[in-house]
């Protein structure tokens, strides 16, 4: 069995690896070129990392560095031994860029300028009906201005000028405000946590506004994408060199032959019928900020059984200069969580009552 699983490897050009008994027993060529010749005989540990190597999903698909290259992963256990597929996470060429994000940046002004306008005389005349279409168009905008602002991220990102301000950071806070403000959604599954670390605050040095995007996009993905969920739990862990975010739900799952191109969704065409569920730019947001802090991600999903969604965040990055008391700016707006699950709220909630 070793010998035919390893004939088949050779043949594709993606790089891969046979792992049995806890060692590295083959490499393809291209498996060689990106993780070295001594590859065979090694332990996975040392080329995947321990998050890679102890995960119990059968199947699963992760982001990591391999020799200092941003990697897409993705593992497949089988009764004869485990298969390790791994390539460079290349940029994408995309339409994107800034000229066209901030043209439309400036259309999304005048609408929302319009809108308040419209919201004021319906306001002053008591019609409802038209106030009601109003919100409509208010939660369009802010939907528009989260794709906006991902694609402004992605793009910045793939340019290399993305701006990271680190300092003190309490991601328990982060998580407490949000999930507080999203109790307000009363049509959203339950959000349960689970918060680990000393006195329920986790403090760690990182890029505050990008830690906000990365919990709002894990939980606008999970609410948009899992099919008959019932229950979403964010999980926030203190290990010693990392802090892991994580979401889960009990959803339908993702089938195995999906699995493999989630992280590549938003670089494709889809049908019809998944266009009302985002561009799916948010899991490349998470994974582009995990990056950004020296973390990664990690994606299990069974069928019938859920999604979960994990990242690392380091806790060995370096404050700037400008420091200030943790927990001081940590608030987070009900406008940033409208603006973060704006794809999976009803329109109701997009009235002055609740944007204020």
């Amino acid at each position: 069995m070793e010998k035919f699983s390893a004939d088949i490897l050779s043949l594709t050009s993606e790089a891969a690896v046979m792992v049995q008994r806890g060692i590295i027993t083959y490499a393809n060529p291209a498996a060689v070129n990106i993780a070295g010749s001594d590859i065979v005989g090694k332990s996975p540990r040392t080329i995947f990392g321990d998050e890679i190597c102890g995960s119990q999903a059968t199947s699963f698909v992760a982001d990591i560095p391999i020799n200092g290259t941003n990697c897409i992963v993705r593992v497949s256990k089988h009764d004869y031994g485990t298969i390790i597929f791994f390539s460079p996470d290349a940029n994408c060429n995309s339409i994107l860029n800034e000229p066209f994000l901030c043209s439309m940046r400036n259309c999304l002004m005048l609408v929302e300028f319009s809108a308040s306008q419209i919201s004021q005389a319906a306001e002053d005349r008591g019609d409802e009906e038209t106030l009601s279409r109003v919100r409509i168009i208010s939660q369009n905008y802010y939907r528009m201005s989260r794709l906006i602002s991902n694609a402004n991220f992605i793009v910045n990102y793939e340019a290399g000028t993305i701006p990271c301000a680190v300092s003190p950071v309490n991601i328990s806070k982060i998580c407490r405000d949000i999930l507080e403000i999203s109790k307000i959604f009363a049509p959203l599954p339950k959000i349960y946590s689970k918060l680990s670390g000393s006195n329920g605050d986790i403090v760690v040095n990182a890029d505050r506004d990008l830690i906000k995007k990365l919990i709002l996009n894990l939980l606008s993905n999970c609410l948009l994408h899992a099919q008959g969920l019932t229950k979403v739990v964010l999980y926030l862990y203190d290990l010693p060199d990392s802090v892991i975010i994580s979401v889960s739900d009990n959803g339908k799952g993702i089938e195995k032959d999906d699995l493999i191109t989630v992280f590549e969704r938003y670089r494709y065409s889809f049908d019809l019928s998944t266009m009302g569920k985002g561009a799916g730019l948010g899991l490349t947001v998470v994974r582009r900020i995990a990056q950004l802090h020296n973390g990664t991600l990690l994606l299990e999903s069974r069928p019938d059984q859920g999604t979960s969604v994990r990242v690392s965040i380091s806790k060995h990055l370096s404050p700037g200069v400008n420091l200030h008391a943790s927990g001081v700016g940590d608030e987070v707006t009900s406008a940033e969580v409208l603006d973060g699950l704006s794809d999976c709220l009803s329109s109701q909630y997009f009235s002055e009552k609740f944007m204020d």
